[in-house]
C-alpha cells in the first residue's frame, strides 16, 4: 500500500494525518486498533478466534497465590528520624547557628498545632 504524502513535500502534517497514517502502518504490521462496538464486531467476524485462549481471571489469582505462599514477606522498616538527626539538619539549615529557647518553643507550638489539626484517625497517628 501507497503511504505517501502526494503533493507539496514541504507542507506539514496535520495530527490528524499523522493519525491516518500511523494507522495504516499499524494495520498494515497487523496491529489492530478497534474504536467503536463496530470495529470490534467487525473483527470478531473476519478473525478466526478458536485457537486464541479466553484468559481466567481466578485461575490466573489461584495460580498467583499458589506462588506467592511460599514467599517471604519482609516488613519496610519505618523508622522515626532521630532526634539529634534533626537538629543536625535544622542546625545546616540555619548555617550551623544556635536557636534561642523561645524561638524553639514557637517552633514546637506551630508545629503540635499543624500536626493536630491534619491528624486522620485512619492513620492512627497521634
Amino acid at each position: 500500500m501507497n503511504t505517501h504524502q502526494s503533493g507539496d513535500a514541504s507542507r506539514a502534517l496535520t495530527a490528524a494525518e499523522v493519525e491516518a497514517a500511523l494507522r495504516v502502518a499499524l494495520r498494515d504490521e497487523g496491529i489492530l486498533l478497534p474504536e467503536t462496538i463496530e470495529d470490534i464486531a467487525e473483527l470478531e467476524a473476519t478473525l478466526d478466534l478458536t485457537g486464541v485462549p479466553t484468559p481466567d481471571p481466578r485461575a490466573f489469582a489461584a495460580k498467583l497465590r499458589a506462588a506467592t505462599s511460599d514467599a517471604k514477606v519482609v516488613a519496610f522498616p519505618n523508622p522515626k528520624p532521630a532526634p539529634a538527626k534533626d537538629e543536625n539538619l535544622a542546625m545546616a539549615a540555619r548555617n550551623g547557628g544556635a536557636l534561642s529557647e523561645e524561638t524553639r518553643r514557637k517552633m514546637d507550638k506551630r508545629r503540635s498545632d499543624y500536626e493536630a489539626q491534619n491528624r486522620r484517625p485512619e492513620d492512627g497517628q497521634k
